[in-house]
């Protein structure tokens, strides 16, 4: 690997890769929701282990990265804010407005004001609702982001990085330990704010095509065996119960290293190994990403609701066709929308 401009080379790819393992994590998960043992269990149970939902941190860190680079090549707020929020809401509202109806005014007959709640998204802040918790979450990123661009871009970017990641993961463990019940409502969301900072340093060292020396390969990677070995201790309980505690209330920051580690071993393996109809097939689930991250959630909610076996693999598979379809039709009308308030730029 030469330099880190490799992560936006392979953007596209990458984020192809997390929304493919999102949708795998959450076909795995109903299968340990709904059954004990067996094959599929063995195998859900591994990937719970081993991959779980990591492709989430992966999509959280890539991110905060293009956000960098956003900012970076135009350093206009007004222009930014518009740009980013425009490319957010236009396909959540075009598309939620929609599914929010089907889930809470049709499937569960609540009243109109939870409908508007939940399509608001304040139901995940107020009511610990996660069905599209990742949308709650970036939004207000997109608000700090100026922020987070001046603290990596300050001098001592890295030190006050790694210093501000270190002062949520600790104000995330304290709240977790005096209110359980309420912060396990929102935990998801805020102890992943600490991949989404560190991507945006990384957007920094692609962004100015810093080298990849030799020195951090082992910080870059160390993650991989962290995770592999909180994994085995688990799955074979040899752990003591000390460690057992540390992975259960930092789990989500072993999964955040171990997820920077997977971002370069892709990478390596993209650059070495070209197989094009894979990399085409990547390049379309990342470039459709957002929409199909909204549609998908959405649909395995409707089906849960309508009691249909989800973890049978034949009807999940059907979701998955449903969503992506879905998914590609919302990506062409959201776009067409969003050339209104952002159109391009003349030459």
């Amino acid at each position: 690997m030469k330099n880190y401009s490799l992560l936006s080379r392979y953007r596209s790819q990458l984020f192809g890769l997390s929304i493919i393992g999102i949708m795998i994590f959450h076909y795995f998960e109903n299968v340990l929701g709904y059954l004990k043992s067996g094959t599929a269990f063995e195998i859900a149970f591994c990937f719970n282990k081993f991959i779980g939902s990591i492709g989430v941190e992966i999509f959280l860190f890539l991110s905060g990265m293009g956000l960098y680079f956003s900012l970076s090549k135009n350093y206009n707020l007004k222009q930014f804010y518009k740009k980013r929020f425009v490319r957010v809401l236009v396909p959540y509202l075009l598309y939620g407005c929609i599914a929010w109806f089907v889930i809470d005014i049709i499937l569960k007959k609540l009243s109109f004001y939870k409908y508007i709640h939940d399509l608001s998204l304040l139901s995940f802040w107020t009511n610990g609702v996660k069905t599209i918790w990742f949308i709650a979450l970036i939004i207000p990123m997109y608000i700090a982001f100026p922020l987070i661009f001046e603290m990596v871009n300050s001098k001592k970017g890295f030190l006050k990085t790694v210093v501000v990641c270190l002062a949520i993961a600790f104000v995330c463990v304290c709240s977790n330990q005096s209110a359980p019940k309420s912060f396990g409502k929102i935990e998801i969301a805020f102890n992943r704010i600490p991949i989404f900072i560190i991507g945006t340093y990384f957007g920094r060292l692609a962004f100015e095509k810093q080298k990849i020396k030799k020195s951090h390969l082992p910080w870059l990677f160390m993650g991989i065996p962290i995770k592999l070995f909180f994994a085995f201790s688990s799955i074979f309980n040899f752990g003591s119960p000390l460690l057992l505690k540390f992975q259960s209330h930092f789990s989500r920051y072993i999964n955040s290293y171990y997820s920077v580690g997977l971002i370069f071993l892709c990478i390596l393996i993209f650059e070495n190994i070209k197989i094009k109809p894979i990399d085409k097939l990547l390049c379309l689930a990342g470039s459709v990403s957002l929409e199909l991250y909204i549609v998908h959630v959405t649909i395995r909610s409707m089906v849960i609701l309508l009691k249909a076996p989800i973890y049978h693999l034949p009807v999940y598979l059907v979701t998955m066709i449903v969503s992506v379809l879905i998914a590609i039709i919302l990506h062409i009308a959201s776009n067409k929308i969003i050339a209104i308030f952002n159109p391009p730029q003349k030459i």
